[in-house]
């Protein structure tokens, strides 16, 4: 008498039991598991929501990780921060965040990158301004370029004098430069060159 899988049906080998497969078996004990686990429970009442739940583990009291989240703030509250950081007003709903963003994605990355504190001084020093067209440019979406190029680099020059804001398209123009080959010559050209009104040629070395 032949033998068929308990999820799918399929025909046993000798040696297969009730699964075809171990993806099969595993399924099975999943939705096995799953199904006595429901059963055993009583639902419960979201403490956020009010939705009712099954908890999958014992103490659960919300039945999804936004409600979890929403609990640790007022969802209709905004309250107004002063960032221990950069001591910028921010606001925010989370009523034990001391940090605003740009702050906390700083220290998060070991402070690896461009502190926000520095990144606000050489921003007023502009006036608010981009380096490059003048037009001015909001502290968010401002991008902050080494002017010797060395940003890259492990260890870089974050001086004052080293760093300057620019939109994003302008600093975009920075890093795009282009080897033509025109009359017998080959020139460098690019957006800033343009801006800035320089035409650069390449000359060969002496040998």
């Amino acid at each position: 008498m032949n033998k068929y899988c308990e999820v799918c049906n399929r025909p046993l080998k000798e040696r297969q039991k009730r699964f075809c497969s171990k993806s099969c078996a595993n399924k099975y004990w999943s939705d096995h598991y799953k199904k006595a686990r429901q059963s055993s429970l009583t639902e419960i009442a979201c403490k956020v929501c009010g939705k009712l739940f099954h908890p999958v583990r014992k103490g659960q009291l919300y039945c999804s990780d936004t409600c979890r989240w929403r609990s640790n703030s007022n969802w209709n509250t905004w309250y107004k921060k002063t960032c221990l950081w950069c001591h910028q007003e921010f606001k925010t709903k989370m009523i034990k965040q001391k940090y605003c963003i740009n702050c906390g994605q700083y220290r998060s990355k070991g402070h690896k990158r461009i502190s926000p504190l520095l990144r606000r001084t050489i921003w007023t020093r502009q006036e608010g301004n981009c380096f490059l067209c003048q037009q001015p440019v909001k502290f968010d979406d401002a991008i902050t370029h080494h002017l010797d190029g060395d940003g890259q680099k492990d260890s870089p020059n974050n001086s004052v004098e080293n760093l300057v804001v620019l939109h994003k398209l302008c600093h975009k123009q920075f890093h795009q430069l282009f080897l033509n080959y025109k009359d017998g010559r080959w020139y460098i050209t690019g957006d800033v060159l343009d801006i800035l009104g320089l035409q650069v040629e390449v000359k060969k070395a002496s040998s």
